[in-house]
């Protein structure tokens, strides 16, 4: 019994690590999770992490060895803030596309 429940536990941590890794990576920006629904990213976290990263990032100083590797990390951050910022917007720009593509096809349904 001992086992399964390990087994159990084992799984369900490397299911919602992964869940978690692709949220906070910022690798899609739309998730459907199965029994949970679709996990979307909000363009304002997106915004307020964006500005913060950028105002600790101004502050920093590259002249010194200790911080490069700090403002690389932050630089990295804010690449990929800004790459989800256009995988939003194509998300938006299909959606609106089925939109328009439905709402023309139920007003000429015979056509």
């Amino acid at each position: 019994m001992q086992q399964d429940i390990n087994l159990v536990r084992d799984i369900t941590s490397f299911y919602w690590s992964r869940v978690r890794k692709n949220l906070s990576g910022l690798k899609f920006p739309v998730m459907n999770i199965k029994g949970l629904g679709t996990m979307t990213i909000r363009p304002i976290k997106l915004q307020r992490a964006n500005d913060e990263y950028k105002g600790i990032l101004k502050h920093m100083n590259p002249k010194y060895f200790q911080s490069f590797g700090r403002i690389k990390n932050l630089e990295s951050k804010i690449e990929r803030i800004d790459k989800m910022y256009s995988m939003l917007e194509e998300c938006k720009l299909k959606k609106e596309a089925v939109k328009t593509r439905r709402n023309e096809q139920n007003k000429n349904p015979l056509e």
